[in-house]
């Protein structure tokens, strides 16, 4: 399983990956949660808001609030379901990934995108 984040421009031809978080089947969780229940191959708009509310819900996150702010979903086949060592390095990961995104993105110039991929 894969999550591409995308840029998309008219035609759809012309989408260009900006980003792809592999294996984060906790982010697939969220996303059900906080935005829509995603589905394979689905595209859909990450506002500017979407992403700092998730970042701010990664940097609050600790071991005593994981199973409540950033839960995996049990027996998931995407990616691990455990809060270990590899659960946390995935955290970090998307913590870098999104600030650099939104440090990076102009969201008033353009749209961007999630696609869905497994």
């Amino acid at each position: 399983m894969s999550l591409l984040i995308k840029l998309y421009e008219c035609p759809r031809s012309s989408i260009k990956p900006v980003a792809s978080i592999e294996q984060c089947n906790a982010l697939l969780n969220w996303f059900d949660n906080h935005l829509l229940e995603l589905h394979s191959e689905a595209i859909v708009e990450l506002t500017e808001q979407t992403l700092l509310k998730l970042l701010s819900d990664l940097y609050r996150l600790s071991a005593n609030n994981c199973e409540q702010v950033f839960p995996t979903i049990p027996n998931f086949v995407h990616g691990a379901s455990e809060y270990d060592e590899a659960y946390w390095q995935k955290v970090a990961q998307l913590r870098v990934k999104l600030k650099q995104l939104l440090d990076s993105f102009d969201f008033n110039q353009h749209q961007l995108f999630l696609q869905g991929s497994w």
